[in-house]
């Protein structure tokens, strides 16, 4: 995924402190896009999980937020 560098750079370089609610979003934008708009038939902590244990393998951003947060 191109955008996850992206998002990781902006984490470390912005001192922003993100609420929960943008993460809320960001989740539903992600469930949008892989259902189509349909109704989600898989659970997205199934789709983060990694491929070799049935998941899709998708990036949970807010993980990644926090672990920038921690790592700067």
């Amino acid at each position: 995924m191109s955008i996850l560098p992206k998002l990781q750079y902006l984490f470390r370089t912005l001192p922003l402190q993100l609420p929960p609610a943008y993460f809320k979003a960001v989740h539903k934008d992600m469930t949008k896009f892989i259902w189509a708009g349909s109704r989600p038939r898989v659970a997205m902590k199934v789709l983060c999980a990694p491929t070799k244990a049935g998941g899709l393998a998708v990036p949970d951003i807010e993980a990644y937020f926090h672990a920038s947060v921690l790592a700067s």
